[in-house]
């Protein structure tokens, strides 16, 4: 996993990373390294750390998944899902899905983590004026009102969304840009405590 992060980090290529498993596995035998780039990745798939590959239109009309997953071209533009490169079948489009629910359950896997999740309800004291935490503010307690059910656990989740758009390798003559959902719990205590002056652990 320290090795993926380091890939990750300093950008380094399939290739590159392929010899290095190459040189570390030689080097130790006994420490059963993966020896590849697909070997490594699939710890990733176990931890449940990988994300799903989805096909999606060329114009974004559909997701080729359910019952369009076994479709060669998309029912509403008939644009075809795949375009041949050096005579093999790529697809025009991909979404990385990270699935939101073994998130979740890593989150809870952790007794730290757990307990702050439910800081919002078990720890934190508001301050009369003032907005320390999304909690303090009138859509949280329009959400409670309205949803009380929802609101009596402090386990269930209240998530953020955002989404913005841009082109990874500077260059704006291109069209390839990406377009990431970030999603992120609001439950966790990301701000300073004004009384008392500490700052809180960022996550």
């Amino acid at each position: 996993m320290r090795l993926l992060r380091i890939k990750s980090r300093y950008r380094i290529s399939n290739t590159a990373f392929n010899e290095i498993l190459k040189l570390l596995s030689s080097a130790f035998s006994d420490s059963k390294l993966p020896s590849t780039n697909d070997d490594a990745n699939k710890y990733l798939r176990e931890l449940d750390l990988g994300y799903d590959k989805i096909h999606v239109c060329q114009n974004n009309c559909v997701l080729f998944r359910k019952t369009y997953a076994n479709m060669d071209a998309c029912p509403k533009c008939k644009q075809s899902r795949w375009e041949d490169e050096d005579g093999k079948c790529v697809p025009r489009k991909v979404l990385r899905h990270f699935p939101l629910i073994p998130m979740f359950k890593r989150m809870f896997g952790s007794s730290q983590t757990a307990n702050d999740l439910q800081w919002h309800r078990t720890r934190r004291v508001p301050v009369e004026g003032q907005t320390s935490h999304p909690a303090d503010g009138k859509p949280w307690k329009h959400f409670d009102d309205k949803y009380n059910w929802f609101a009596k656990d402090p386990r269930n989740l209240r998530l953020a969304k955002a989404i913005d758009g841009f082109n990874p390798f500077g260059n704006f003559s291109t069209t390839y840009s990406m377009w990431p959902v970030l999603v992120m719990p609001l439950h966790l205590h990301v701000f300073t405590d004004p009384r008392s002056k500490i700052s809180k652990k960022i996550f």
